[in-house]
């Protein structure tokens, strides 16, 4: 079954600075365009997601985000410098004594003088968090490739519809055609017997008025044989059933067939042109007409497809 290029999916792990977070989001693209947006400490996982995701998609344009909240246990870390704090005790203590001032040294104000505690961020390898990136991405990318699958069952549906649609057309155009050829016979013997029937004695004939003249029939029917060759869509006609079948049949398949089915689309709307510029008739105009508006609709839900 065909697969749409619209998705979305999110996926989560665990890792030692706390849970990671991956969001991926595609659109339709001609080919696989991928960026990803992650924190500068996951920045080195940027082509692991690549190559992960070019197993499994092969168009659209994917955006991967990828987001860390920190638990509690992962939270940053103090210590506090013990020797320097001795010695501003006894900086303090003699600056006391030396200029005769009363009262003790409180740890408020020790805690006031600077780089008595440093604060450092719990850090993790590099392997535990690339780890924890990849079950999140693999996560997020099947969630975004069932719902491309999804979106794809819907797209076909939608384009059986239009291929029946675009069928019957077909269909209407080749009952109709056979009788344009015998239609145009009939005009064409009609204006001729007109032409050459013998002037009424009420009158006489004009110069130049057939009045009786006979007619070569051989003339006459190689006339109509060049029209009928000229309005003849039975290749056009033939070649338009040929791809729909082959279009309806990719819509089962399981190998990407965006692009195809876009060359066919683009072939089908070629062949209809084809027989609305040999149509001389009315009611097939207006079949090529309603066949061409198909298939543009076609063209356009086939832009989707992966």
């Amino acid at each position: 079954m065909i697969r749409s290029m619209t998705g979305y999916g999110k996926g989560e792990a665990p890792s030692p600075l706390g849970r990671v977070t991956v969001e991926m989001r595609s659109l339709n693209h001609r080919y696989l365009d991928l960026s990803t947006h992650a924190p500068a400490a996951l920045a080195g996982a940027d082509e692991m997601l690549r190559d992960l995701i070019k197993r499994r998609l092969q168009r659209g344009r994917v955006t991967i985000a990828v987001t860390t909240q920190r638990s509690t246990q992962a939270m940053e870390t103090a210590s506090v410098d013990l020797p320097l704090a001795r010695q501003y005790v006894r900086l303090l203590r003699a600056l006391r004594q030396a200029l005769h001032v009363p009262g003790e040294i409180s740890l408020q104000q020790i805690l006031t003088l600077p780089n008595l505690i440093a604060v450092q961020p719990k850090r993790a390898s590099d392997a535990a968090l690339r780890a924890a990136v990849k079950t999140g991405a693999a996560r997020a990318l099947e969630g975004l490739v069932r719902m491309r699958q999804s979106e794809g069952r819907a797209l076909a549906r939608e384009l059986c519809t239009r291929l029946q649609r675009l069928s019957r057309g077909v269909d209407a155009i080749t009952q109709r055609a056979p009788l344009v050829i015998e239609a145009y016979r009939q005009r064409l013997r009609a204006r001729v017997a007109s032409l050459t029937a013998p002037a009424s004695p009420a009158r006489l004939a004009s110069p130049g008025e057939a009045g009786g003249a006979r007619v070569d029939q051989g003339r006459l029917e190689t006339e109509i044989a060049l029209f009928a060759q000229s309005a003849d869509v039975t290749e056009e006609l033939a070649r338009l059933r040929s791809h729909i079948a082959q279009f309806s049949g990719l819509l089962d398949g399981t190998s990407e067939a965006g692009r195809t089915l876009d060359f066919l689309a683009q072939e089908m709307f070629r062949e209809i042109s084809t027989v609305a510029a040999k149509a001389n008739d009315a009611q097939i105009t207006k079949q090529t007409i309603l066949v061409k508006s198909e298939i543009e609709k076609i063209r356009e839900q086939v832009q989707n497809v992966e």
